[in-house]
């Protein structure tokens, strides 16, 4: 991280150095935008050679989920490649039709910066798809006395979200994505009869069992988990193959409720040594919304966000397990600061990964 300020300090300085172009009134104004790469392109290959160099060390990572538009970016929250460059990993939440811009903005993440790009897919979104579905259906049988709802059944369920998973995951091959976010947050088992667990099992299997056959055929991509791990009744590989566990903690305001939120979740079928926890940003739109906030105070005093508390959680050592770094859900959000763009992500990654001292 020192090296990194260091090199980022002399970019500063050589593009407080570059000119702009004349310009009168008789003629159309012509500015000339100079890059810092273009200003000084041997010290901005030695700043991403450090950059890549950086993400390859043992670290504490940052992980930034990104609730990406359709459309191509218009402000700078928009682009990822306007992301600290310390940011470990990107996570678009929305996959699938993305502008050539935004693919664009991928490529020269991995290549420049070795910053991947995941997508992800999640078995309670197509549940809710699927139960959606459902409903219209017998709104529509009660309505209609020559139609035949066709229900709710595993024989039905099974088939529709394999081919639901198969369908999703050729998104990551149609957009070269480095891998995929897994999230699954379902039924806790132990709340269901015998007959009901084996439901769930053989639903699970039917999300879980396509995400592995993907990953046999992509075992150079990265995979991460996400949710509720000990709720996983089928038999599956997901946890192990997984770099990472992301536990969701948007709702948690203390280190306190780290912690507990984080052991309800420890079991002997769950891989211990590559904990995240996942936060997220402050909202914009509604002032009643606590997620993203955090009680205490900073050594400021200041008020902490979620993403510098947990940070400065993820960083005292724990002995039942380890703490891998931090995901920061809506990450663009943080974009906005009057004084420093993405403030609390930046903070978070100093709390984590301090510069040694002189």
């Amino acid at each position: 991280m020192k090296t990194l300020t260091k090199i980022f300090s002399g970019l500063v300085l050589a593009a407080l150095a570059v000119s702009c172009s004349d310009w009168t009134d008789t003629e159309p104004l012509k500015v000339k935008y100079e890059t810092l790469e273009s200003k000084n392109h041997g010290l901005y290959e030695a700043y991403m050679a450090s950059v890549r160099a950086y993400h390859a060390t043992e670290h504490q990572v940052l992980i930034a989920k990104f609730d990406n538009k359709a459309e191509a970016p218009s402000g700078r929250a928009d682009h990822i490649n306007c992301l600290p460059d310390s940011v470990d990993y990107v996570i678009l939440k929305n996959a699938d039709n993305l502008s050539d811009a935004m693919v664009s903005e991928m490529a020269e993440n991995r290549q420049l910066k070795a910053i991947p790009t995941l997508m992800q897919i999640s078995y309670n979104a197509f549940e809710s798809e699927y139960k959606a579905m459902v409903a219209a259906e017998e709104e529509k049988a009660a309505l209609d006395p020559t139609y035949t709802a066709p229900g709710d059944s595993l024989g039905r369920f099974v088939p529709w979200m394999e081919e639901k998973v198969s369908q999703a995951l050729k998104v990551a091959d149609k957009y070269g994505y480095d891998g995929v976010n897994i999230i699954y947050s379902g039924k806790n088992p132990l709340s269901l009869r015998e007959e009901g667990k084996a439901d769930l099992s053989a639903r699970q299997e039917a999300f879980f069992g396509k995400a592995e056959e993907w990953m046999k055929a992509h075992q150079d991509k990265l995979v991460f988990f996400e949710g509720t791990p000990k709720y996983i009744l089928a038999q599956t590989s997901v946890l192990e193959k997984a770099k990472y566990i992301i536990i969701p903690a948007l709702s948690c305001v203390s280190s306190y409720d780290l912690s507990y939120t984080v052991n309800q979740n420890i079991s002997a079928d769950v891989p211990s040594g590559k904990f995240i926890v996942g936060v997220t940003t402050i909202s914009v739109t509604d002032p009643t919304d606590n997620r993203g906030k955090f009680n205490g105070t900073d050594e400021n005093e200041k008020s902490l966000t979620a993403i510098t508390g947990a940070a400065y959680w993820t960083a005292v050592p724990e002995s039942n397990y380890t703490k891998a770094g931090l995901c920061v859900d809506n990450a663009q959000v943080d974009y906005y600061n009057i004084t420093k763009v993405y403030s609390n992500i930046g903070k978070a990654i100093s709390i984590m990964n301090p510069s040694p001292e002189k």
